[in-house]
């Protein structure tokens, strides 16, 4: 195979309203978290379900502007692509770790009363 691919999609619900703050140069940028569900059967047969987290950081200011500032709160169902990105940073301990984040592309909004996709 000569080319690679990085690309995500994740289909949940917000889990809380979006965080927008500016950058020291102006632009705006949107974090996001979205939640999705795992439903399976144990080895003793009860049914279980596992919540994973995924954040989110947006970039364009089409998306911000047109689709998270009026559309999207907790709660709302959306279906985000985007690229996985990861990064190392110093905790306030001095340990360095790692955080990988999905680079939002596109948004598309599932609930009824947005009724609007991008």
């Amino acid at each position: 195979m000569t080319g690679t691919l990085n690309k995500t999609m994740i289909l949940g619900y917000l889990g809380g309203d979006p965080e927008i703050r500016m950058t020291e140069s102006g632009r705006e940028i949107a974090r996001l978290t979205v939640a999705t569900n795992e439903h399976y059967t144990d080895a003793q047969g009860q049914r279980q379900k596992n919540t994973e987290w995924h954040r989110l950081v947006v970039f364009a200011d089409g998306l911000i502007s047109k689709v998270i500032k009026p559309y999207l709160k907790k709660g709302s169902k959306l279906l985000v692509e985007g690229r996985n990105a990861t990064r190392k940073y110093t905790d306030k301990n001095g340990v360095e770790r790692y955080s990988t984040d999905v680079i939002v592309r596109g948004i598309t909004l599932l609930d009824r009363q947005a009724g609007s996709q991008n």
